[in-house]
Parts: C-alpha cells; sequence; structure tokens
C-alpha cells in the first residue's frame, strides 16, 4: 500500500507515508516462521493473511496461535472474524 505524500503546501513539510506491503507481509512471515512458540507472532501473520484476501494460508496460523494461547479471546476473535 503506498500512500500519497501529505503536504500544507509547504515542500519543507512534507511527509511520507509508505507501507510496503510485500515487506509488511515477509517481516511478518519470517517472524511467524521463526518464532513457532509465540502465539502473537503467529496471530499477527494469520491476521495480516486473512485480511488481504489469503484465509486458506492463514487458517493453519489462526490454529496455532490458539493452540498456543488458548485463552486469548482477540485472536478468537480475529479467527473468527476472518471466517
Amino acid at each position: 500500500i503506498v500512500l500519497d505524500q501529505l503536504s500544507n503546501g509547504d515542500d519543507d513539510n512534507q511527509t511520507d507515508a509508505v507501507v510496503n506491503s510485500s515487506e509488511l507481509l515477509d517481516e511478518l512471515r519470517r517472524a511467524a516462521e521463526s518464532n513457532p512458540d509465540n502465539a502473537m507472532s503467529q496471530a499477527a501473520y494469520a491476521n495480516y493473511l486473512a485480511n488481504t484476501g489469503d484465509i486458506t494460508t492463514a487458517i493453519p496460523f489462526y490454529e496455532r496461535a490458539i493452540a498456543l494461547d488458548p485463552a486469548n479471546w482477540t485472536i478468537r476473535l480475529d479467527f473468527a472474524q476472518s471466517l
């Protein structure tokens, strides 16, 4: 996702707001893969996948996150909403 430059009309006060979705996806994937026992990294990757339309890939990551932290209602609700 790339957001246009925001400006108040003065070039010296421009703010670049750029989010590279490919880099974010790679970062979340690496975090999930390198921390398989961390529920939050599993859930963060699952949320990104689900919110970008890849629910099939997200499901096992949600399931792992819930198995790791079964009392975490935020993860459960995110999963339910994604489905």
